[in-house]
Order: C-alpha cells, then sequence, then structure tokens
C-alpha cells in the first residue's frame, strides 16, 4: 500500500461522497411543507444552528464539490434560511449564492 498523500486521499475523497449523499438523501426525506428543498432534525426536534442545524450543515455541504442538482438544493435552503431567520446571517450566505 501506498502512504503518499495522494493515495491516502482517493479513500477519503469516496468517503466524503458517500457520506454526502447520504446527507442529502436524509434532508430530502424531512422536507414536509416543501418551503425548503433540505430540511434536518437532531433528536426529533429542527434547529437553525451551527452545531447540529441547518446552519452547520449547510456549511460543510458548501465546502463539498456538489452535482448541480445538490447545489440548487442547497442554494434553495440557503434561500430558505436567508428569507426566514436571523438578519446577521444574510451578507455571508448572500456572498456565498452570488459566489456560486
Amino acid at each position: 500500500m501506498c502512504w503518499c498523500r495522494n493515495c491516502l486521499q482517493l479513500p477519503l475523497i469516496s468517503v466524503l461522497r458517500q457520506v454526502t449523499e447520504e446527507i442529502i438523501k436524509e434532508g430530502r426525506s424531512m422536507v414536509k411543507n416543501g418551503n425548503s428543498p433540505l430540511m434536518f432534525q437532531w433528536y426529533g426536534q429542527r434547529y437553525w444552528g451551527a452545531a447540529h442545524g441547518l446552519a452547520g450543515i449547510m456549511h460543510v455541504l458548501m465546502d463539498v464539490q456538489l452535482k448541480p442538482d445538490v447545489a440548487e438544493d442547497v442554494k434553495g435552503t440557503l434561500k430558505y434560511i436567508i428569507n426566514n431567520r436571523v438578519a446577521g446571517w444574510k451578507s455571508g450566505m448572500a456572498k456565498w449564492l452570488m459566489e456560486a
């Protein structure tokens, strides 16, 4: 087995892709009212926060290379957050949406 940096990254990329797919699948399955393309729960509750909430999950997904349909779901979810939550979040997320 090769221990060079490139060879070690390949399995990690594969795992990251699998985890991302599961996150998206779960997020799509929890949508109930159609206002947000993705939704998540922690112990049966929906949270907005960075630790276990929608904002934290979106933060992680913004750093992953996404398929076009998934990227659209992430953008739609960010727009949902921007339109329905704390005004202070708007500047950073709006910048990301404009760059994506």
